[in-house]
């Protein structure tokens, strides 16, 4: 256990309590909140390193280093110039991860107590002020940007406060299900899911639906929802490829019903899937989506996109084509298996947060496969967070079942 706790705990409850307000004026700002977490947490790796490498989960940290270090290797042959920049931000984004997962099991109880109540507090806060914002125009935004109230609003900053409020309101969800109140549990997603209906970002609501209906299917059949998870990855990864390369083929008839932004999605997989297959094996490189150019009539149509600009977009709006365009197939091959990996182990968590965790999964899925990149630093950021959010109210129940002797399921340090 930590010898300086009320420092400590005074240190580590500082970002429990910025985690609201950040998603909600300042996405952007979850990364510093991740690499803030995992500096505070480095004396208690340094302390317990002895027992960490006796209890680490030796499996998910060799997949997770050999992913991210082929990662950064592509930065080598990307068309993109700023790539050895992101592969450093995805690099120490990942140790964080693994510094904050390797250390939480020597928190103390108390201390892991407090920082749920703040991590609470800090969303009901959050989502306070994100309601504030997107329904009165954006008053703070405008006030900190000193922008008149006749210049419109970047859309990409509603989508964003949105996109992260879906991500963590699973373990908002968590904890209220912890505490007995399980009808309201379920009415806390539904309601978001709701409000997500009034806040233009198609890709959030489309994750809230999905997730709340797999939380429903997940708390009586946790096993089958997992493994429904594991073949939605499978799927994925191997019949992205295919599948978008005949997309063309759809009738117009169809493909004229879908709004705007579906569309503009549909036109960046195809282009996306005719470069993956120029480098099939081992991929253009990270990011590379905004340093591939080419002939943009001739790929999407006239009037779409200029010829010779990004016709790719800054990232294909999919986490699996992006997988195969930036990676090739070692890299799907790499990630997928880690993704494959850390499901398989959610039958580690608590029963009571396994739904609540594969829940986030589908939803965290039905975003990466039509919005944001994870190589977007906050958007990585707030899958980091929200994972060791669920991770700490897992352990949390699995310490107090431990004590009281009732299952708990397992608990390991691991990514998952």
């Amino acid at each position: 256990m930590m010898k300086n706790f009320s420092f400590t705990t005074l240190l580590l409850c500082i970002p429990a309590l910025l985690f609201g307000p950040l998603m909600a004026l300042m996405p952007r700002g979850m990364m510093a909140l991740v690499i803030y977490t995992a500096l505070v947490l480095l004396p208690s790796l340094k302390k317990h390193w002895t027992d960490i490498i006796k209890t680490i989960d030796k499996q998910s940290f060799i997949l997770l280093a050999c992913a991210v270090g082929y990662t950064c290797l592509t930065a080598l042959w990307s068309p993109n110039d700023s790539a050895g920049h992101t592969a450093f931000g995805l690099l120490y984004l990942c140790i964080c991860c693994a510094i904050i997962f390797l250390t939480l099991p020597f928190i103390k109880p108390h201390t892991l107590d407090v920082l749920i109540k703040l991590f609470v507090t800090s969303w009901i806060i959050g989502l306070g002020l994100l309601c504030v914002e997107c329904f009165f125009n954006h008053p703070i935004h405008r006030w900190y940007n000193q922008m008149d109230s006749n210049i419109a609003v970047y859309e990409n900053v509603t989508k964003r406060m949105a996109g992260l409020f879906a991500l963590s309101i699973w373990p908002f969800a968590l904890w209220l299900k912890t505490k007995g109140k399980n009808v309201l549990s379920i009415l806390s997603v539904l309601a978001f899911t709701s409000i997500s209906i009034f806040l233009t970002n198609r890709s959030s609501l489309l994750g809230m639906v999905v997730g709340s209906g797999v939380l429903f299917f997940a708390l009586y059949q946790a096993v089958l929802a997992r493994w429904a998870l594991t073949l939605l990855i499978g799927l994925g990864l191997f019949f992205i490829v295919p599948v978008s390369t005949v997309l063309p083929l759809v009738s117009p008839e169809i493909t004229g019903q879908l709004f705007d932004s579906a569309l503009a999605r549909i036109k960046v997989w195809t282009v996306t899937s005719k470069h993956i297959l120029e480098k099939p094996f081992f991929g253009h490189g990270i990011d590379a989506s905004t340093g591939l150019q080419s002939d943009a009539p001739n790929s999407l149509g006239a009037g779409f996109f200029e010829p010779g600009v990004n016709v790719v977009s800054h990232h294909p709006h999919n986490i699996f084509l992006q997988l195969w365009l930036d990676f090739g197939m070692v890299g799907a091959i790499l990630w997928g298996t880690l993704l494959l990996f850390l499901t398989y182990r959610m039958y580690k968590a608590h029963e009571i947060a396994q739904p609540y965790m594969i829940a986030a999964a589908f939803c965290s899925l039905m975003m990466l496969n039509t919005t944001f990149s994870l190589l977007q630093a906050w958007w990585l950021s707030g899958h980091i967070a929200t994972a060791v959010m669920l991770a700490l109210m897992s352990y949390n129940l699995s310490r107090k079942a431990a004590i009281s002797g009732t299952s708990a399921g397992g608990i390991s340090n691991s990514p998952s």
